[in-house]
């Protein structure tokens, strides 16, 4: 496990390996959750204009549940390690998104999912050091 030790007394660290597992946990419960939300669109009677309030409580929900488990692995430093999965797996979406789906996107998306990433991560990191046992 790699891990940066900071300060004079060492206690901050920070740990890759914990911020690469919760990312891959975040993209995980993101990919399920947009398979769950599109079979609820398919076979109910929502309409197609509360789609992007789903998407962006899936992509809220995935980050929290993966800032949360990165830093409940590594022990300390939860904002850091959740903020680190926010980026992270914005950076991962987004280069699958411009892989898959090229072509023009708006500044202000890409700017708001970049916001909430690092909010719902960091809002995780701080629980995730708080269910440390």
């Amino acid at each position: 496990m790699t891990a940066f030790n900071k300060g004079p007394s060492g206690n901050l660290s920070f740990s890759a390996y914990s911020v690469i597992r919760g990312t891959v946990v975040a993209l995980v419960i993101s990919i399920l959750g947009a398979a769950v939300l599109g079979l609820i669109f398919y076979f109910s009677s929502f309409s197609e204009q509360v789609m992007p309030f789903g998407a962006m409580g899936i992509l809220f929900i995935s980050v929290f549940a993966g800032g949360t488990y990165a830093a409940k692995r590594a022990g300390t430093s939860g904002i850091y390690h959740g903020l680190a999965v926010g980026i992270g797996f914005f950076a991962v979406s987004w280069f699958l998104v411009a892989l898959f789906f090229p072509g023009s996107t708006a500044f202000f998306e890409i700017l708001q999912k970049l916001v909430v990433t690092c909010i719902a991560g960091g809002i995780g990191g701080v629980l995730g050091v708080g269910l440390k046992s």
